[in-house]
């Protein structure tokens, strides 16, 4: 094909979509996976992967990790949330997003995760105790 090169044809952008959503998507409001997913911190990520992993939580196509994920930066397997590249200490120690790698004075690196895990320990102790002893 000496004389073809380039020569695709272009597709047409196809006609509009036959409806519009009326009612915006909602969460099963007492899954179990969804409050699991809900719970999951959000951090050590720039503003534009913070945005992206927060619509995949609201639209329910987060899909957490099931076994820990070996670190790009250290290949030790520390990577516990998914979407992830980077473990957070590689990603505090280099200033870089977990996710996408870039260095960006706007990434918070705060760890809200050991705030949840003393109320979940404290919801887990209050839940096994009866009503008069809490």
């Amino acid at each position: 094909m000496p004389g073809h090169s380039g020569a695709f044809k272009q597709k047409k952008s196809g006609r509009r979509p036959a409806h519009q959503n009326r009612v915006a998507f909602k969460h099963n409001p007492k899954s179990k996976k969804t409050a699991a997913i809900q719970k999951v911190g959000v951090n050590a990520l720039c503003p534009r992967c913070t945005a992206k992993i927060e619509w995949r939580k609201q639209f329910r196509k987060y899909k957490p990790l099931t076994a820990p994920r070996r670190c790009d930066s250290c290949s030790e397997k520390k990577i516990q949330h998914a979407y992830h590249v980077i473990c957070l200490d590689c990603a505090q120690e280099q200033r870089k997003c977990a996710k996408c790698g870039v260095s960006s004075d706007e990434i918070d690196f705060s760890a809200p995760a050991q705030e949840n895990e003393e109320e979940e320990k404290l919801e887990t102790v209050l839940g096994g105790m009866r009503e008069r002893d809490r």
